[in-house]
């Protein structure tokens, strides 16, 4: 048996889910990322950028009462983790496998996987662009896991 690949470089991008999630959990994810990382929140009407994300306004837009959508940029360790907030229910971020170029990179990633994992309390998998069931790794519990894959 085998682990599938993580990295591999197909013009497609990795998806990292959480599901199952609350506006409490995006409220605390928002904190972590703001409190620790640098972040680019642009507005997609405007030429406006934040240096943080602003929950309020994500929660303002899916309740209907705004319409200044916006994505985060998040710089993990070299490497930019996207976030797009598509949907409540559902944490999405998305990195170019391209732009992990070291193991520096690749383990300041699963750190922030980590992170993310133990503050929500809930599993964070790592997979294909549009593939949710095809999970490429998951961090749970403090472990980075990888699902074996027949050769």
């Amino acid at each position: 048996m085998f682990t599938k690949p993580l990295y591999y470089r197909d013009g497609s991008l990795r998806d990292i889910f959480i599901f199952n999630t609350s506006r409490d959990d995006w409220a605390k994810w928002a904190e972590l990322v703001n409190s620790e990382y640098s972040v680019e929140y642009k507005y997609y009407d405007t030429d406006k950028t934040e240096t943080a994300i602003d929950i309020a306004n994500v929660f303002a837009v899916w309740d209907g009462l705004s319409e200044q959508y916006a994505r985060a940029s998040i710089n993990v360790g070299g490497c930019i983790v996207n976030c797009f907030f598509f949907v409540e229910n559902e944490l999405d971020n998305d990195i170019a496998p391209k732009e992990i170029h070291s193991i520096e990179e690749h383990n300041a990633l699963m750190h922030y996987l980590l992170q993310v994992s133990a503050l929500l309390q809930k599993p964070v998998v790592l997979t294909p662009e549009l593939t949710p069931e095809e999970i490429l790794l998951i961090a749970i519990n403090g472990q980075i896991q990888y699902p074996k894959v027949s050769p």
